[in-house]
């Protein structure tokens, strides 16, 4: 998967969790298709608060 569509983007979104993907071949005669789907939930992911006020690392 590329980058979240643009409507996520524009909510704030910057990751995606919980990706499926499915693939399945379909032939009929001398045709053949392939579907592919692919979804998950777009989130807006931040880094974990430092446990330190300072900023300093002991």
């Amino acid at each position: 998967m590329g980058r979240p569509p643009t409507a996520d983007r524009a909510l704030g979104a910057n990751a995606i969790v919980g990706t499926r993907y499915d693939g399945s071949e379909v032939q009929g005669g001398t045709a053949a298709a392939t579907e592919v789907l692919c979804y998950g939930t777009a989130v807006v992911v931040e880094p974990w608060p430092s446990s330190s006020s300072s900023g300093s690392s002991a």
